[in-house]
């Protein structure tokens, strides 16, 4: 049964009188039953609640994204990925294009500690983690995602979910970024890791909870700088 919905600017902002239907999964023209669909919408309903826009057979072509991009109508957010333009003035918007590429992933690491306000490093890629297996792309970097393979066991525990853009994106909450910094110091560097703890103590994080998330985890390194910074 048809429902009536109000699509964030988008339809509005082509045609003017268009208030959008859903069919179904699907979103249409509710003026020219074209029945173009916006994708992920569709593929991804259960991750998105606004039009992310991509070049499909069934949805726009690539000429009309090009052509609502010098409008103005949309902005490019990632290759092949945009979003309309009253929608695209947000923080972590990369990162929500990479969960869209990736929807079992988790945003962890450097890109988790910017999430979260810790430290100063500024990722030039989106770090992501994936479960090992699982078809992934076999490349640790691609499209600027940076992607880690992890057991999946390690991707339920001590997650977070925020929603950008219409995109609920999970990521590693701040204790259990700090102990995967200590956890992986190869990718990141033992100074970023120490900028990490230093920065989650100040912020209220309790050694206790970094303590009882190392010892499960594993990690024994981060003991001696948590007594030193006592």
């Amino acid at each position: 049964m048809a429902m009536d919905v109000t699509l964030t600017g988008f339809c509005r902002g082509l045609c003017q009188k268009c208030p959008g239907v859903i069919i179904g999964a699907s979103v249409v023209c509710a003026v020219t039953a074209c029945n173009k669909l916006l994708p992920f919408m569709i593929a991804r309903q259960r991750y998105v609640t606004m039009p992310w826009l991509t070049e499909t057979p069934t949805g726009p072509s690539r000429q009309s994204l090009m052509r609502w991009e010098r409008e103005g109508k949309i902005v490019r957010i990632d290759r092949g990925l945009y979003l309309p333009a009253a929608e695209a003035d947000q923080d972590h918007l990369t990162e929500a294009a990479a969960y869209l590429r990736h929807p079992n992933g988790v945003i962890c690491l450097v890109s988790a500690l910017r999430w979260h306000g810790l430290g100063t490093q500024v990722p030039h890629v989106v770090w992501m983690a994936v479960p090992r297996g699982a078809g992934n792309n076999n490349r640790r970097t691609t499209g600027g995602i940076r992607l880690l393979k992890w057991l999946p066991s390690h991707l339920t525990e001590h997650i977070e979910t925020r929603q950008i853009a219409g995109v609920n994106v999970r990521l590693t909450s701040a204790a259990r970024t700090i102990i995967d910094c200590w956890r992986c110091p190869r990718f990141i560097g033992r100074e970023t890791a120490l900028e990490a703890l230093r920065e989650g103590l100040g912020h209220g994080i309790s050694r206790g909870t970094l303590a009882e998330l190392a010892k499960a985890a594993g990690v024994r390194s981060i003991q001696p700088a948590l007594e030193a910074m006592e």
